[in-house]
């Protein structure tokens, strides 16, 4: 599969243009699959060259060949998790992924070698399970679905540091919480809850949980990561 760039303008040049060209017509990008909305000029060949990476590896990893738009935006820091390089979102054939440059600490290097590339094959399995599971309806989905996601990226052979998949104190205690809610019908409320803390849940609880309930059924079956990206909820957490 090819990812090319979008031939496009930073968010400023786009700006200014609306200001000086008389009767712009809105049109579609259709140059390519690789959208950089306001990413300054420094940045944006090493972003492309990021992006490639983690879709050319992710797509053969997961033997999907569908085109995926990628958009990836310039963002404050403020509206980044502090302990994460970047936020990303899925949804059926797009990844959209923003970043703040000048956050304070941000290894470019890491960023874009591993951090980026990385989170390219967790998102796209996310894509991949949209197109074939469907969306998660419940909280036993949701958490399969993130486990695999964080499975897929530690397998990229990329090591990204996951703050999300790292032990935590009294782990199995959460995983037994969790268990009595499984059916519950999933909410924006109900996610946030159990993947990023609240009330007596520490941070991350639900990557965890999804993450050693996915491992410990791939080690159990001995199965590729494509089927594993294509297995249902149900059927992993019988083990």
């Amino acid at each position: 599969m090819l990812h090319d760039l979008c031939a496009g303008f930073s968010g400023a040049e786009i700006f200014n243009m609306l200001y000086t060209i008389n009767n712009m017509k809105n049109d579609i990008c259709k140059n390519g699959n690789i959208h950089l909305i306001g990413i300054q000029k420094e940045f944006r060949t090493r972003v492309e060259e990021a992006i490639r990476k983690g879709l050319d590896g992710a797509s053969v990893l997961l033997k999907y060949n569908d085109v995926v738009d990628i958009a990836v935006f310039d963002s404050e820091e403020w509206d980044i998790h502090s302990k994460l390089n970047l936020s990303a979102h899925a949804r059926v054939y797009y990844i959209d992924i923003k970043i703040c440059f000048y956050k304070n600490g941000l290894d470019l290097d890491y960023l874009f070698n591993v951090d980026l590339p990385a989170t390219i094959y967790h998102e796209l399995s996310h894509v991949v399970r949209a197109n074939t599971i469907g969306y998660a309806e419940n909280l036993l989905q949701d958490i399969i679905d993130e486990g695999i996601a964080c499975y897929v990226e530690e397998y990229s052979g990329l090591a990204p540091k996951q703050p999300y998949v790292r032990p935590i104190r009294d782990e199995e205690k959460y995983i037994e919480d969790a268990s009595k809610h499984f059916q519950v019908k999933l909410s924006s409320d109900l996610h946030s809850k159990w993947f990023y803390g609240s009330g007596n849940l520490p941070e991350w609880i639900g990557y965890r949980i999804g993450y050693l309930m996915v491992k410990k059924y791939i080690e159990a079956n001995k199965i590729g990561i494509d089927q594993l990206v294509r297995s249902k909820a149900e059927i992993i957490a019988k083990f």
